[in-house]
């Protein structure tokens, strides 16, 4: 069993070709929960409105709470262990809830890597694997262990997102934490999720706090930055995206 979340807030029809995928599905056994930010706008709201299942839970913010408290109400939410979340602009593989469910049937599995094929308007795809990777990895290269997948277990145990990073890179601090705990993780190599790359993306818009961002990110891991040569890198490079 596993719950399919997705998070919305201004995808328009994109958002009815995502809920498509979760139709798609060839394992059968989830539950879906739904969730719009506030503020969106007229066409996603409408098919918002429209879509309807019998193991669908919607969720509508009452004010606009930006991506990573979307994603708190699915984990909130989810009745299940396993869960697969993506945003309302990107698309599932028609196999990717069979095969996470594969990778979670160890119980000590913690979380997971799967492969994504990012994609731009002007044609342009980029294929990242499922793949072990390493704290300096993550901070010097950005290199996620391919598309992140844990349990809700795990999230809850490792004390949830960060609350002041809810507007960006909460997933970063989150896969930081179980990188230093050094949990039990499974790597798939396929394609589960297909993410649509957008120049005026929702966490894209933050890219002027980043220097906050990366300080809050430094205090949160004092013996990941410990050492200062990665400290010092990590710290600069948020100071120069801001």
């Amino acid at each position: 069993m596993i719950t399919i979340g997705i998070t919305a807030y201004r995808e328009g029809t994109w958002l009815q070709e995502c809920w498509n995928s979760v139709l798609s599905q060839t394992f059968k056994d989830w539950e879906a929960i739904l969730v719009l930010d506030g503020g969106a706008d007229v066409k996603t709201k409408t098919i918002f409105d429209s879509i309807a299942h019998p193991r669908l839970k919607k969720i509508q913010m009452p004010e606009n709470k930006g991506p990573y408290p979307c994603r708190e109400a699915i984990f909130e939410e989810s009745t299940y262990d396993v869960i697969l979340y993506i945003d309302a602009d990107d698309f599932f593989a028609p196999d990717a809830a069979a095969k996470v469910v594969d990778l979670f049937a160890d119980p000590t599995v913690a979380y997971a890597g799967v492969g994504a094929e990012l994609f731009w308007e002007d044609g342009t795809r980029k294929y990242i694997p499922g793949h072990p990777t390493t704290i300096e990895k993550l901070i010097r290269n950005f290199e996620f262990p391919g598309y992140l997948v844990f349990r809700k277990s795990t999230w809850i145990n490792l004390g949830k997102y960060e609350p002041m990073l809810k507007r960006g890179k909460a997933d970063f601090d989150f896969c930081l934490k179980i990188l230093e705990k050094n949990l039990k993780g499974k790597f798939l190599q396929d394609v589960l999720i297909y993410k649509r790359e957008r120049n005026r993306s929702v966490c894209r818009s933050y890219n002027h706090r980043m220097g906050r961002v990366h300080e809050i990110i430094v205090s949160n891991h004092p013996l990941i930055f410990n050492d200062d040569s990665i400290r010092r890198y990590f710290l600069n490079l948020g100071y120069m995206t801001s």
